[in-house]
């Protein structure tokens, strides 16, 4: 027999309003069910259109779900937690998600899968992010990162079968088996050395002087660090922009980039408050490393793809500057370069897609010789879009890595300047 108190002691609630924080992540995990049975049994005719329209509407409604979700906080038994940062990102990843679906309808016959199950993984990924960025618990923060990559493994696996090609696409999901596998195991750690896997472990301060606890939340994040790319984990990232379709490309290097930056966040600027200089140190480290290495390794690219990955690699060391600063003007300067970044990444790949839509060869970077002579208005916002990406005066980047090296300064870490 159960206890009487049994229900209450748990803090189980079984309303319909306890489940608003998750309402956009059950809406998309449900809706995408529901369009991979409809294109199974009742469109018979034109299913790429049709799953096209569908996946724009079921993006577009757990957008408008997510931008007037009405509550905030800790549920589901402190396993989900959300607020208006997290919803920042959540917008953010939708809109990425948006953005692949409209880059990617005329991309989906160059991917070895039908349109419904291109359209089926890339809502089930996008639901793995969102939940990714509401995770309070480390198992469900575990969980939530595969499945947000399980999906993109597969797309990139069934992508080509060339064996020239399959050697690196087996790499990028063995790196993502190391990361997680590294995850795991300072997970691991982190509960044996505490007895929970709940983020409230790190507001106890006996507990963070730990040193077991502290090498397992070091290993995880090194798992991140992975995920991230970060030099000097930082190999796998050019090799499979030059392999996998552009859309997925996109999707790696926004969705998934901005899930983690959201997680760091987290950790920083809420869960932990005797650990901040510890982790300061490491994702300072992380960050120097590739800005410096980023930049320089820009200037040694001859093709395109490898280019933008390494910018976008310095990039993201210029954006965990504003982590570091543990301020708020640290916090809003990141907001700001993440939401830049998106847009601009956005600009860049539409840019390239419609290069490649005109049967023009982009692989190299002087095959862009002689492009405004041919399209000089497509030129133009390239050139635009990649001087703003590198931070050059009076663009948009400029002005967010000023911002970032501002609150450096406001923070005493003149360093990073």
């Amino acid at each position: 027999m159960l206890p009487k108190n049994f229900f209450d002691s748990y803090s189980l609630k079984f309303g319909f309003e306890n489940l608003y924080p998750a309402l956009p992540e059950i809406f998309i995990f449900f809706s995408s069910l529901l369009l991979l049975f409809i294109n199974l049994t009742i469109f018979k005719k034109d299913k790429k259109n049709k799953s096209y329209r569908l996946s724009i509407i079921i993006i577009l409604s757990a957008l408008f779900i997510t931008i007037f979700q009405p509550n905030f906080g800790l549920d589901f038994n402190k396993l989900y937690y959300s607020s208006e940062t997290s919803r920042y990102f959540k917008v953010l990843v939708l809109l990425s998600a948006l953005f692949v679906l409209i880059i990617s309808h005329n991309q989906v016959n160059n991917i070895e899968l039908s349109s419904t199950r291109f359209y089926f993984l890339l809502l089930i990924s996008t639901c793995g992010t969102l939940i990714l960025l509401s995770s309070y618990n480390f198992l469900t923060l575990y969980l939530a990162l595969q499945l947000q990559m399980i999906p993109i493994y597969i797309t990139g696996l069934l992508k080509y079968h060339k064996d020239s090609f399959s050697k690196d696409i087996l790499n990028y999901f063995v790196i993502g088996a190391l990361s997680s596998s590294f995850m795991l195991f300072g997970i691991s750690l982190i509960y044996g050395f505490t007895g929970t896997v709940s983020f409230d472990v790190f507001l106890n301060k006996d507990i963070i002087i730990n040193s077991g606890f502290f090498l397992g939340a070091i290993i995880f994040i090194f798992g991140l660090f992975l995920k991230m790319a970060l030099i000097p984990f930082h190999n796998w990232l050019p090799n499979i922009f030059e392999l996998l379709p552009l859309p997925i490309s996109f999707f790696i290097i926004t969705a998934q980039r901005i899930s983690i930056f959201g997680i760091l966040i987290l950790f920083i600027y809420k869960i932990f408050p005797y650990f901040n200089n510890n982790l300061t140190i490491i994702i300072t480290i992380g960050s120097i490393f590739s800005m410096f290495f980023g930049s320089i390794a820009c200037c040694f690219q001859d093709k395109i793809n490898r280019l933008i990955a390494f910018m976008s690699i310095s990039n993201t060391g210029f954006i965990l500057i504003g982590i570091v600063c543990n301020s708020k003007i640290g916090l809003s300067s990141t907001l700001y370069c993440i939401l830049i970044n998106l847009f601009l990444m956005l600009g860049i790949f539409t840019t390239i897609m419609i290069l490649k839509k005109d049967n023009r060869s982009i692989e190299y970077i002087s095959d862009l010789k002689g492009l405004y002579n041919d399209q000089p208005f497509i030129s133009l916002c390239f050139l635009i879009l990649t001087l703003s990406f590198i931070g050059f005066p009076p663009f948009s980047g400029f002005f967010g890595k000023w911002f970032l090296f501002y609150a450096s300064v406001e923070s005493n870490l003149y360093f990073l300047t």
